[in-house]
């Protein structure tokens, strides 16, 4: 009799959780659910791919796939392999083992070999559903060959993977660990045989109950399509296991594959369109400039595009795909785009929301400055202005409320230009879902208060222009919009229409 399968799955969380730091709670039951799931892969169709990244060096991929291939069925460690080798490694007979690919950086990136990648990306491809097989050619007669690939995989990299295999794998992005966190050394001769152990209990448990797991079929799946294929075995194992673990499992299903807030997977264009519908919320006119767009971007908080290095280069060459071209703006200052431009892209591969772009006629070139700007600039102290920046002044030119109206106060907490003193902190009652944004994560401290204050005391609804005018030391290269929206999400205020925002009425945001 083997042991309880709920119990197995505590033990190798609890593994993970000793030896790394994951950035979620979803992060350790994921990692627990695919590593019990290799010893039961051959009871399913589809073949999740586990997929561990981070942005540098020293940031846990290597230790975590160590962990999980002490914990997997028959682990072939693997790094710099040749797709040759992986297509006759993987068992005919109807076994699977557990492929790990480590470096996969170097196989996708720059230098790589083009036809290298593509053969790997087949594999990987192709192993992830059962009976879709490869074919190569053989020997000097070229003899076409058929190689069944279906097995497991999990594949470690420095940056991100192409969409064609994150999509088919559960994605697990990882950080360098704080000085506060700590995790247990991990020594291979100490610690290794214990998990070798585990994993053994684990094979037990899924050949003792390998007829339910190939007929169960889950029900309360919280994803669906491509999703579900990736999920429905790792939810499986989670129903046969029991204990918390069936709704722990879709908990992480919809953790990972952004179900909870109604995401569905992204390109990387799809994925620019949305950061730039974000960021132009703080945007200042009816045009911006290639290279203020490709700033804002960079300049955005939990974005990829300062990871990457994004230039205005690839910002075009990716936006021309969603018929956005760049062309040169009135008084021939640079190349950049009309925001009005923007709104049929955004309704067509978009979700929808309140924000709607300004009206704007291109036929108009007398606006506020000739110059492209952007309100990725700080706004220094009256003695160093520089002429090409917004001063409060000149955003308030386009307020259409008095003197008094629009440059609501703010407290006087928070920072000040020079000063810095205690930020205020939020009250607590003024939020309806009872969460509060930690003000510690600001680019300015008490930069939330002051945006919080600014909305509330505003006498209606407030402007993205109005709050730079009535905050002058807003650090806007890295507010850019995510602040507001994520004031909107914490239900501190509310959207009110296409960039305005309005402080919260009785029985609203909660």
């Amino acid at each position: 009799m083997s042991r309880a399968g709920h119990e197995i799955l505590d033990e190798i969380e609890q593994a993970f959780r000793r030896f790394t730091i994951q950035q979620a709670e979803q992060d350790y039951e994921a990692l627990a659910l695919w590593a019990l799931y290799t010893h039961a892969a051959g009871c399913f169709d589809y073949a999740p791919r586990l997929v561990l990244t981070s942005a540098e060096k020293r940031s846990g991929k290597s230790r975590t796939m160590e962990i999980a291939a002490a914990l997997a069925y028959a682990p072939m460690m693997t790094a710099s392999v040749t797709p040759a080798a992986l297509y006759r490694s993987i068992p005919d007979n109807g076994d699977t083992l557990t492929v790990f690919v480590d470096e996969a950086d170097t196989i996708y990136g720059k230098n790589a070999s083009s036809e290298t990648a593509e053969a790997l990306r087949g594999f990987i491809n192709a192993g992830f559903r059962r009976g879709a097989p490869t074919i190569r050619v053989e020997g000097p007669s070229h003899t076409p060959t058929t190689f069944y690939t279906f097995s497991p995989v999990c594949i470690a990299a420095i940056g991100r993977l192409p969409d064609t295999v994150t999509d088919r794998a559960v994605n697990i992005r990882l950080r360098r660990r704080k000085n506060t966190e700590t995790v247990d050394p991990y020594r291979i001769r100490l610690h290794e045989p214990p998990l070798k152990d585990l994993a053994e209990a684990a094979t037990e448990w899924a050949r003792e109950h390998e007829q339910v797991l190939s007929e169960h079929i889950p029900e309360d799946m919280p994803v669906d399509d491509r999703a579900a294929d990736l999920w429905e075995p790792l939810v499986t194992i989670a129903d046969v296991a029991g204990g918390a673990w069936p709704e722990r499992a879709r908990d992480a299903a919809r953790h990972h594959t952004g179900a909870d807030a109604d995401d569905e997977d992204e390109s990387v264009g799809i994925e620019m369109l949305r950061d730039i519908r974000e960021v132009l919320e703080l945007h200042h006119g009816d045009r911006i400039s290639s290279k203020s767009l490709t700033d804002l971007l960079r300049g955005k908080e939990e974005s990829r595009w300062a990871e990457e290095d994004l230039k205005a280069r690839r910002l075009t060459i990716t936006l021309k795909e969603f018929g956005l071209r760049s062309v040169r703006m009135p008084g021939g200052a640079a190349n950049g785009f009309w925001i009005s431009r923007f709104e049929d892209a955004f309704a067509r591969y978009l979700s929808p929301n309140s924000y709607t772009p300004p009206a704007s006629d291109e036929n108009i070139h007398d606006v506020h400055n000739p110059v492209l700007t952007s309100t990725n600039a700080r706004v220094p102290s009256e003695s160093c202005v520089p002429s090409n920046v917004h001063t409060p002044e000149n955003l308030h030119v386009h307020n259409p409320r008095s003197e008094h109206e629009s440059v609501p106060s703010v407290p006087s907490g928070g920072y000040r230009a020079g000063v810095e003193v205690e930020a205020p902190e939020l009250d607590a009652p003024k939020v309806p879902s009872g969460r509060v944004i930690p003000l510690e994560h600001s680019p300015v401290r008490g930069l939330r208060a002051q945006v919080l204050a600014a909305v509330e005391q505003a006498p209606g609804e407030i402007t993205p222009p109005e709050i730079l005018a009535a905050i002058p030391e807003l650090s806007t290269n890295k507010i850019a919009g995510t602040h507001l929206g994520q004031l909107v999400q914490a239900g501190l205020i509310r959207r009110a229409g296409y960039g305005k925002y309005a402080a919260l009425t009785e029985g609203a945001g909660a």
